[in-house]
């Protein structure tokens, strides 16, 4: 029977069950130079005690596609300090190359009124809706992550207790606030080589078309190339 099940859920749960294995997961203490930095939001506006927490991942990705995780948040609060959080990181962690959201309804609420923010506040984000097939269950998009795992392309800090439990009880959770988010960056993220080719050269070519799109608007809230 796995610690972690027992530990922290109290339930049956064998190590053969788990999406994916502890030994898995790596840990940093200091990110490397050069990350590009992207943001992913799973909204929630309940304040009850049993209902989810927003959750919000900010993710450096460096040269190789390597994801080291900086923030791992997660809080029940109302929608401005959902607002007030998401900019606290985006200028904390500048420049956020994007923002990812998917298309639900609670998302679109969000959005509108981030737009409304950056105007106010004079900080620009840019924002990627996430398509999201109604037709393939959360579990299996999360399953997703598997091979990066596997291959030690995610780090995190060993301060992230909340995510790390969450990783490694998939697919028994009570809660995926933090797994949820984490997912969505295979939608949004690129490398960091991307981003610092030779100046002659336009890298956007390397990147798939729904990436592109990203880029594009990053440059266009940027001023150009950079």
């Amino acid at each position: 029977e796995s610690v972690y099940a027992h530990q922290y859920l109290n339930i049956a749960f064998s190590s053969e069950e788990q999406t994916f294995k502890p030994e898995w997961v790596r840990f940093y203490d200091k990110p490397p130079e050069g990350l590009c930095h992207f943001m992913t939001v799973d909204p929630a506006i309940s304040l009850e005690q049993d209902a989810d927490s927003t959750g919000i991942i900010v993710n450096g990705c460096d040269w190789h596609h390597n994801w080291f995780i900086r923030e791992a948040y997660q809080k029940r609060m109302t929608p401005a300090e959902m607002l007030d959080r998401i900019f606290h990181f985006a200028q904390a962690y500048q420049p956020i190359y994007c923002l990812g959201l998917q298309k639900f309804h609670l998302e679109k609420f969000l959005k509108v009124n981030l737009e409304d923010e950056m105007k106010k506040r004079n900080i620009f984000i840019p924002i990627k809706d996430i398509p999201t097939d109604t037709r393939v269950s959360k579990d299996f998009r999360i399953r997703a992550l598997q091979p990066r795992f596997q291959n030690s392309q995610i780090w995190i800090k060993k301060e992230h207790k909340a995510l790390y439990d969450q990783i490694v009880m998939h697919p028994q959770l009570r809660h995926d606030d933090l797994i949820d988010p984490l997912q969505m960056m295979l939608g949004i993220t690129f490398p960091s080589d991307i981003l610092t080719e030779a100046p002659s050269q336009d890298p956007i070519h390397r990147l798939p078309l729904a990436q592109q799109e990203v880029w594009k608007e990053v440059r266009r809230l940027g001023g150009g190339r950079r």
